[in-house]
């Protein structure tokens, strides 16, 4: 069964439970649901309703993208930090930084349930609701990105003529025009060309009775005979080719041809809340709520780059080939919640504003993982011999999270018993754990591959959208 149909028989079968629980608690005062409205305007108007009530409630939410920030190495506030590397084009160093923001993320929306299952006697209730949300996501994707990433690595470098090299560091090799003997295989009949000459190394020309050896160049050619090459032997005919110059050592960029980045958030929370109504009041009603709040956002994050590495080909200059990074915050919050709803009546209507706050301990699991694949070409100093580079990290932390929460609601009374429902819902949440934020693009010199950034556990989250319901009371 998918998780569609799923979702949709446990969504059908509590509502049952719903009807079936307000229906048994009221036998005696005979439940009827399509009972006519009637507008009683005795004593200034309707009244509130007493008894066992249900909600069931569609939600049509988004969540905040996460904060501005560079996706790559930052400063301590979140700034861009930039990098000195090599640059093969002018044989110098040059500044790097990164291109890619968090905010170049769009955000979207997903469509979610909420229920209530309630009771009011006089004065005193209690009330019961949840929710889920889906998950949703961001992407993006770019091409020719760069990003800085901080080396704190210190290795010995007298292998490459240096006192030290940090992780990234690679050898860098410039070009240098070179004449080269290319094979042609077996001769044929008269063949003219280059064989070369076992005691000395080099090639000697043939070429006929007429034709004097010449200098190739950079190549010296010994003398050789007026004859032709042997038929069936290997020759050689020269050519330029721009091979490897001398070596340099240097820190290495890290770029992408093309890169892709997704952002998945997932959001439920359930609450067990007290409710106290005191006498209306001649603008209206007012309920005072208090209880308990768990409330749960999941927060994941998914970067892979890949670079089109072509052996043997040296501008094909990058730290790593692919390199691949998951990140995930979860929070777990859960705390006593206080909270005022006041409303007022007119007619068919109820339109109403409420608001909650929840001083909640927020339990944080944090988890990165992923790989980074060497360049074949340009392996850095620290990577030497790998092929993949593996890393994962976790952590777990409490923090206080406090959250708030309103709504505007209009309520319409469609018979005596049901009534629909819409409204606007904001809530934001602080100490959230982001995943796009809590990975720290560094490489330390114990050779810790991107681990955990203590300093951006601590983001923020607005979740808000509007909601469709209906509502049934005895």
């Amino acid at each position: 069964m998918s998780p569609t149909k799923l979702k949709s028989l446990l969504t059908g079968a509590f509502f049952a439970i719903i009807v079936v629980v307000v229906s048994s608690s009221v036998v005696a005062s005979d439940l009827r649901p399509f009972k006519p409205y009637t507008s009683d305007s005795f004593g200034g108007g309707r009244r509130s309703n007493d008894g066992v009530y249900g909600a069931l409630t569609a939600i049509y939410w988004s969540f905040s993208t996460p904060e501005g920030g560079y996706i790559g190495a930052t400063n301590a506030k979140g700034g861009d930090e930039t990098r000195w590397v090599y640059d093969l084009g002018t044989d110098a160093l040059r500044r790097q930084a990164n291109s890619l923001k968090i905010d170049m993320l769009s955000p979207s929306t997903t469509l979610g349930t909420k229920f209530e299952v309630g009771n009011r006697r006089g004065h005193h209730g209690w009330l019961v609701s949840g929710y889920g949300l889906p998950s949703q996501g961001h992407g993006m994707s770019a091409q020719n990105v760069s990003m800085a990433i901080r080396d704190e690595g210190n290795f010995d470098g007298s292998a490459y003529g240096v006192s030290s090299v940090g992780y990234l560091w690679g050898p860098q090799y410039g070009t240098v025009p070179t004449m080269v003997f290319v094979d042609q295989g077996p001769a044929g009949p008269n063949t003219r060309g280059y064989l070369p000459d076992p005691s000395t190394g080099n090639y000697t020309y043939y070429s006929g009775p007429t034709v004097t050896t010449t200098d190739t160049g950079s190549t010296a050619v010994s003398s050789g005979t007026s004859s032709y090459v042997p038929v069936g032997a290997t020759y050689y005919l020269p050519e330029v080719q721009n091979l490897p110059g001398p070596v340099t050592v240097a820190p290495l960029p890290v770029t992408f041809e093309s890169i892709a980045v997704s952002v998945n958030s997932k959001h439920q929370s359930a609450e067990l809340m007290y409710t106290y109504r005191p006498h209306p009041f001649a603008w209206g009603s007012m309920e005072l709520l208090a209880g308990a709040r768990y409330w749960s956002f999941d927060d994941k994050f998914g970067l892979t780059g890949v670079n089109t590495i072509v052996t043997g080909a040296p501008g094909s200059i990058s730290a790593f080939e692919a390199m691949v990074v998951n990140a995930e915050g979860k929070n777990c919050v859960l705390g006593p919640q206080f909270g005022l709803k006041l409303y007022r009546h007119n007619a068919r209507w109820t339109f109403g504003a409420e608001g909650r706050f929840t001083a909640g301990i927020n339990a944080q699991t944090i988890k990165t993982g992923g790989y980074i694949t060497p360049n074949s070409d340009y392996a850095p100093v620290g990577l030497h011999g790998s092929n993949n580079t593996n890393f994962g990290h976790a952590q777990n932390k409490t923090y206080f999270s406090p959250i708030l929460e309103g709504r505007l609601s209009a309520d319409w009374q469609w018979t005596s018993a049901v009534s629909f429902f819409g409204a606007v819902n904001g809530q934001f949440a602080d100490n959230i754990a982001r995943g796009v934020r809590v990975t720290d693009y560094v490489v330390k010199s114990d050779g810790t591959i991107f681990g955990i950034r203590g300093n951006d556990r601590n983001a923020h989250v607005f979740v808000y959208g509007v909601e469709l319901g209906f509502k049934i009371n005895r």
